[in-house]
């Protein structure tokens, strides 16, 4: 996925939704590859080693759960469409609904729970 683009998301996005989406892939990424995650830019680092970004499908889909739908445009204008594949595979079901039911305010008491 082009850097440039993942770059502009990175700088829209505040530490508490960094947070939500480390949260949203904690299933798919190892919990230690997430720790002292700061900025998007580093999480993108890890889902690209997975090959999670080979196309926007699966950042569409972080991007549409947390609520940041202003930012689902600049997928959307990407050279390469957006690809209809299921994403949800990959997220499970019960950190959407964490994430759905909490918010953003209160992902770091979720994430919390486990330790």
């Amino acid at each position: 996925m082009d850097r440039v683009l993942l770059s502009q998301i990175d700088e829209e996005l505040d530490s508490a939704e960094v947070a939500e989406l480390c949260f949203l892939c904690s299933d798919v990424i190892n919990r230690k590859r997430l720790e002292g995650i700061k900025d998007a830019k580093e999480l993108f680092i890890r889902l690209e080693e997975k090959g999670l970004l080979e196309n926007s499908s699966f950042l569409y889909h972080l991007l549409h759960t947390i609520h940041r739908a202003d930012l689902l445009h600049l997928l959307e204008s990407d050279s390469r469409q957006v690809e209809e594949t299921d994403a949800s595979p990959f997220l499970s079901e019960y950190r959407n609904i964490e994430t759905q039911e909490f918010g953003s305010k209160d992902t770091k008491k979720v994430e919390g729970k486990g330790h």
